[in-house]
């Protein structure tokens, strides 16, 4: 079952990927090489973004553990030693 999500995983980021190069390719061709660059920073600036909402939401909170991760960032409920 883990080797096909990683395969349907790898398979949208070659996608995304490849859709990125041909907007850039194609805008570069075409002498618009501002607009070439700025469509790759913005491109990148997105799923940059969309990591940094989808990557803690995917983690997700487990308040029953001592160490919780939810969208605010990981703290400590409590801290317990062994002693």
């Amino acid at each position: 079952m883990g080797g096909l999500v990683g395969f349907f995983i790898n398979l949208a980021v070659e996608n995304v990927a490849g859709t990125k190069f041909v907007i850039t390719s194609n805008l570069m061709l075409d002498i618009k090489f501002m607009y070439a660059l700025g469509s790759f920073a913005t491109i990148n600036l997105g799923l940059t973004l969309f990591s940094a909402i989808i990557s803690p939401a995917m983690a997700g909170s487990d308040h029953n553990n001592k160490l919780s991760c939810t969208l605010s960032g990981p703290f400590f409920n409590e801290i317990e030693t062994d002693s």
